[in-house]
């Protein structure tokens, strides 16, 4: 993309767009405080929010590009039961812009399909400094070590309808790195239930 505008480009133009959620959007919170609800800009009002106080993540100002982000800590997460998101083995890609302090836990990024349902959610999960797609842990594609501590990252998971996971490719910041533990396991996602944050 080249322009001269660097605010042109908008995820909104994205044919399909389900789910929007970024930092900036969020409104009325000043730095340090407690998020209880994350608006979708997606035009399709698939919003999440966290009800219990011990588990809202905290909005930080001024953090990436002079831009806030939502910081998740331990078992914190928001999460809700969206709409239009697609279920079974549909095709979807996933953009996640992250960020890890801690390189030695295994943590959630982003997640789809009712935790109960073992073979059937489709998340992405940070462990160590790897990446992993994974179904519930019931299989996994995972990275080699790609992530560095305290550096934002662009994730990308392309997916293909039908495809077993060990043929699905996580890129990083527009690069493939070597992924291993592949498996023929399809997904199957049973629901809209999504959530993001989240320490296991």
């Amino acid at each position: 993309v080249v322009s001269d505008d660097l605010n042109a480009y908008s995820p909104t133009s994205i044919g399909g767009l389900k789910l929007w959620l970024h930092a900036d959007g969020i409104a009325d919170l000043s730095d340090g405080e407690k998020v209880a609800a994350w608006g979708d800009d997606s035009g399709n009002s698939n919003d999440i929010a966290q009800a219990s106080d011990g588990y809202k993540p905290t909005y930080k100002t001024n953090v990436l590009n002079g831009q806030p982000v939502v910081r998740f800590a331990g078992s914190q997460f928001l999460a809700n039961t969206l709409t239009g998101l697609p279920v079974g083995s549909a095709a979807r890609t996933w953009f996640v812009v992250l960020s890890t302090s801690n390189t030695s836990a295994t943590q959630e990024a982003v997640g789809q399909g009712s935790l109960n349902q073992t073979t059937r959610r489709f998340g992405l999960w940070l462990t160590a400094e790897s990446l992993a797609f994974e179904i519930c842990n019931a299989a996994e594609s995972t990275t080699a070590a790609v992530l560095l501590q305290n550096t934002f990252s662009i994730i990308d998971i392309p997916y293909s309808a039908g495809t077993a996971i060990g043929n699905s490719t996580i890129y990083v910041d527009g690069s493939a790195p070597t992924q291993s533990g592949s498996t023929t396991t399809i997904p199957n996602t049973s629901d809209g239930y999504f959530e993001t944050g989240r320490l296991v």
